[in-house]
Order: structure tokens, then sequence, then C-alpha cells
């Protein structure tokens, strides 16, 4: 598996904090204080969800296997910002190591999967009386991701829509073999969800399919990556607000004049 490395990538960019809002912080902990939120948050929905259930089949559902790629993402995401606040602010050229590569691997999985999840949820399988559990369970997990996203520093690339694309393939075969192996959901039917009813229309599943991987998942992926470069730009328009860490903008006037946008 060929992950996120430094050809792409800086350390520095795993743990520094910048607000939508660009207000200038002196000290870190308001960044450890985001991520520690957002742990807090997923595995919170994760756990409740999981528990409620007791039954092995919550694991074969998109939703959760999405929550528990976010919830490692936002543990690792902890551990990197953790690791740069007590060691010190790594040099600007200094180029990814393993941990931040799996971390940028997995954010990139979870900026297209957890709003894909949401949407796909609210257009082909809610009902009209959503419990407000189920409103908060399927659409947590995009809150989170754009308040990552807004407070984060991790770039954004679309050519890495190629991993929440593999994530999409192995799920897809995931629910073929669950299918043929006559296995159920939680209510007993023998498929995982409607639409994805292999023994029944598979057609009409594979056409589902197709649109997912190569019409809406590459519109949440460009979608994302514009929320970024507006980041960005945001940024380049109020560089006198530069986010202070341990007493040192993390930009320099140099770098914000050349500032370059990756695909």
């Amino acid at each position: 598996l060929i992950i996120p490395h430094s050809c792409c990538g800086k350390r520095r960019d795993f743990f520094l904090f910048r607000l939508f809002t660009m207000q200038v912080l002196s000290s870190a902990l308001y960044h450890i204080a985001v991520k520690v939120f957002l742990l807090i948050w997923t595995w919170s929905f994760l756990f409740s969800s999981a528990f409620s259930k007791s039954d092995y089949r919550w694991l074969i559902y998109l939703t959760n296997w999405s929550y528990t790629v976010q919830a490692v993402y936002f543990t690792l995401s902890l551990i990197v910002s953790i690791k740069y606040v007590c060691k010190g602010q790594p040099q600007t050229s200094e180029p990814t190591g393993t941990l931040e590569s799996i971390t940028w691997f997995l954010f990139s999985i979870n900026i297209v999967i957890a709003p894909m999840v949401t949407c796909l949820y609210y257009g082909l399988l809610a009902s009209e009386k959503e419990s407000v559990y189920s409103v908060m369970k399927h659409g947590i997990n995009s809150v989170a991701t754009l308040i990552d996203l807004f407070t984060g520093n991790t770039p954004v690339h679309i050519v890495h829509y190629v991993y929440g694309f593999a994530y999409g393939i192995t799920f897809t075969l995931f629910s073929v073999f669950y299918s043929v192996g006559d296995g159920t959901n939680l209510e007993g039917k023998p498929f995982i969800y409607a639409v994805l009813d292999w023994g029944k229309d598979p057609g009409k599943g594979a056409g589902y399919i197709l649109a997912s991987f190569f019409i809406f998942g590459p519109i949440m992926q460009l979608g994302m990556f514009l929320l970024w470069v507006l980041r960005l730009k945001l940024v380049e328009m109020v560089k006198g607000s530069r986010v202070l860490l341990f007493g040192a903008p993390l930009i320099s006037d140099t770098e914000l004049q050349n500032i370059q946008i990756p695909i």
C-alpha cells in the first residue's frame, strides 16, 4: 500500500493550528484542545452505537466502518500534535515521517468518506421520521471533518481520492461476499443495505456503486480541495493575523507570498 509520504508534505503540516477566523493564538494548547474534543466526540458516538447493538453485525455497516476510520485518525492526529508540542516545532522543510504519513492517509480517506456517508444515507436510506440520535450519528461525522479541515493544517490533494476509492472498493467487495455467504443485516434481511441487494437486483447495486465511485466521490473530493484552497486564500488575506506557536509565526510573509497549491 502506497500512502502519502515526504515528497508531498512536511512534518509541521500535521500539528499546526490555524483557526478559520485566523485569530492570532500564542499557545499550542488550543490545538490540542480541538483535537481532544474531536477525538472524544467521535469515539463517544462510535462506542454508544456499538454497545447499543451488541451484535457482530454492527460491523457490516459503512457508517460504522467510517466512524472507526475517523476515530483512529483523530487519535493518531492527537498523538502527532502532542509529539511536536513536547518535542518542539519541526523545521519547515523537514519531511513527513511514518506516523505523519499514516495520519495523512487516514485523513485523506476521512475527508471524502465521512461527507459521502452523510449524503448517501440521507439521499438513499433515511426514513421520513429520523430520530435525533440517527440525525446526529449520520451528520456529526461530517461536522467533525469540517472542523478538522479548517482548524488543522493537513494538505488536501485531488489525487488522494485514490485512497477513498480503494476504501469504497473494499467495502463493495465485502458487501458482495457477505451477501453471497448468506449474511444478514441487523433486521435479518439478506443484504447490508436495500440499495445493495446483490442477490435480488445486482444491476441496481452496481449502478449506485459506479455513480458513487466515478461521479459523487470525485465531486466530494473536489469540494474538499476547494475548501482547503479557500482556507489558504484566507491566510493570504489576513497576513497580519497569523497564528503563533511557541511565540513565533507559523508562516512567514515570504511563505505567504509563495504559497503553492499542489494538485
